[in-house]
């Protein structure tokens, strides 16, 4: 999973401009969102146009008039801030999980039932509304799922 991946060893610079996985970018971004206001301002500002704005280094540092390498290493030292915080807070972990078991929620919801009707578009014959009926083992599914993101989101687990 994406929020069990930390960085490897220190961030060196060709890390930051050679091409970064999907799970990698997307593992950053995430982080960023959920801790970037933790960050120094120089950290912030530059972590935000490398992940958001995809700028180089070199236009990061013409732009704030930091050189190349102080721009590689706010962002190296912001990427490791942030993979520190969610290593003692878990934040972007829990929001990974509570945005799968939600999509899960919504395939059991919204999905094809074997007779080929869709459940969104289901209409009750007799009130001639939207209404969905959930039968047999897809409703235990649901059920199930509901009451893990309902145990996800208590403050109390």
């Amino acid at each position: 999973m994406l929020y069990n991946k930390p960085l490897s060893g220190p961030v060196k610079a060709e890390t930051l401009t050679d091409r970064r996985s999907m799970d990698t970018i997307f593992r950053q971004a995430i982080l960023f969102d959920i801790y970037g206001e933790l960050l120094t301002e120089k950290q912030r500002e530059a972590l935000r146009l490398h992940l958001q704005e995809d700028w180089s280094l070199s236009e990061i540092a013409a732009e704030t008039g930091i050189s190349r390498q102080g721009v590689s290493d706010a962002i190296g030292r912001g990427l490791k801030t942030l993979e520190e915080l969610e290593q003692k807070l878990h934040m972007a972990e829990r929001f990974v999980s509570l945005s799968q078991t939600a999509e899960e929620i919504r395939n059991l919801l919204y999905t094809e039932e074997p007779n080929g009707q869709d459940m969104k578009s289901q209409k009750n014959e007799t009130h001639d509304t939207d209404s969905q009926t959930i039968d047999g083992p897809r409703l235990e599914l649901l059920r199930q799922k509901a009451e893990e993101l309902i145990k996800q989101v208590s403050l109390n687990e």
